[in-house]
């Protein structure tokens, strides 16, 4: 049987050092590419900003509670809502009435 060169494996040693020498070449770039970038120079300057919530105007303004939405569908013709009286019984017309 013939061996080929993409079958060859590699020893136990050189599995350990070659995954070691990949390790330290990621964090040396790391390191290499924290220490070439600089920070920017921060620029901005927001003055005095409050940042007390009682300061707030939604804590200090009295809401009006919201008011009851107009209705947008008309009751359909010959439509009459049920009349339910104390005793549960249920005095519903059948029908418009004329």
């Amino acid at each position: 049987m013939e061996t080929y060169e993409e079958h060859a494996q590699l020893s136990e040693k050189m599995s350990w050092i070659f995954l070691v020498l990949f390790s330290v070449f990621i964090l040396g770039w790391g390191m290499l590419l924290m220490c070439m970038v600089s920070d920017a120079p921060r620029e901005w300057d927001f003055g005095v900003l409050p940042d007390t919530p009682g300061e707030s105007i939604f804590s200090t303004v009295i809401v009006a509670p919201p008011s009851k939405p107009a209705v947008q569908v008309v009751p359909l013709p010959g439509a009459l809502p049920s009349k339910v009286t104390d005793s549960g019984a249920d005095d519903s017309v059948q029908g418009p009435t004329r």
